[in-house]
This record gives structure tokens, C-alpha cells and sequence, in this order.
């Protein structure tokens, strides 16, 4: 079996940690009681992309 781990060069590391440690920052920024409705999310995700384009 092959192994997951890829060759990431150490930019590319770097890079993902710095993402990770900004990412880390916005945890926890939801407004009390907030609830996230994935199928109200995607009825409006799928209103947009089927516009006809003329």
C-alpha cells in the first residue's frame, strides 16, 4: 500500500502552516445560536449557478 504523505517542498509547508494559524483565528466567531442549514444552503447555491447564459 502506497503512503498518503505527499513531497511537500518546505515553502509549501510553511505556507500551509501560516494558512492553518489564520484559519485558527476565525474558530469560534459564530454568533450564539447560530445553526448552518446545509439544504437551505445548497437551494441557494444551486439558484445561482443554473442561470442560462446568453
Amino acid at each position: 500500500m502506497k503512503s498518503r504523505t505527499s513531497a511537500k517542498s518546505p515553502v509549501a509547508r510553511v505556507k500551509a502552516k501560516e494558512l492553518l494559524k489564520r484559519l485558527g483565528r476565525l474558530r469560534g466567531r459564530l454568533p450564539a445560536g447560530f445553526k448552518f442549514d446545509r439544504l437551505d444552503a445548497n437551494k441557494r447555491s444551486s439558484r445561482s449557478t443554473n442561470r442560462s447564459t446568453v
